[in-house]
C-alpha cells in the first residue's frame, strides 16, 4: 500500500540540495547526498523517510516485552482532545 504521508523535512533537503546545485527534476535523497559530498559540499544526512518511519514504528510496537508502547495517530484537529483524553485516562 503506497503511504500518502511525505515527510516536509525530507521534501525541503531535497529542494535545497537541488537549488544549491542546479538540478532540476525528481531525485533520490541520497542520490543529492552523494552527488553534493562529491561537489566538495557538507550536507547533512537526509530525514528519514516514511517507509523507514513506518517500519521503526512497527518494530517498536511489536516489540512489546522492551518498549510497552503503541502509537495512535489523528488529524491535527483532534490533537489536543486526544491528549487530554491519554492524560485523564486511569
Amino acid at each position: 500500500i503506497p503511504l500518502k504521508w511525505k515527510n516536509q523535512r525530507l521534501e525541503f533537503y531535497k529542494f535545497q540540495l537541488k537549488k544549491k546545485m542546479g538540478l532540476y527534476g525528481e531525485f533520490n535523497e541520497w542520490y543529492l547526498y552523494r552527488e553534493a559530498k562529491g561537489k566538495g559540499l557538507s550536507p547533512r544526512k537526509p530525514p528519514i523517510s516514511p517507509e523507514q518511519l513506518r517500519k521503526a514504528l512497527h518494530t517498536i510496537e511489536d516489540n512489546k516485552e522492551e518498549y510497552d508502547v503503541s502509537f495512535k495517530f489523528c488529524s491535527k484537529s483532534e490533537t489536543g482532545k486526544r491528549i487530554l483524553e491519554l492524560l485523564t485516562r486511569q
